[in-house]
């Protein structure tokens, strides 16, 4: 069965980080209508994800753990 609440510009990036060998997991609230929603986990084995060319108005940080879990610094 398929929710269909991840928007196709996040399904897109998550298949061009897996083209280059990383890894892409989509967490959180999706979207039932527009193009944002959730927030993506990427894994990479090479670089970071500016060189992927990231969407318009697009951030990202690096997760680090720690004895408290994960935190985003």
């Amino acid at each position: 069965m398929r929710i269909g609440v991840v928007p196709a510009e996040l399904s897109r990036f998550a298949e061009q980080v897996e083209q280059c060998g990383g890894a892409a997991k989509i967490c959180g609230a999706g979207a039932i209508s527009g193009d944002r929603g959730g927030l993506m986990l990427l894994r990479l084995p090479e670089g970071t994800p500016d060189r992927l060319g990231l969407p318009r108005g697009w951030q990202w940080g690096e997760l680090h753990e720690d004895r408290e879990g994960v935190r985003l610094l």
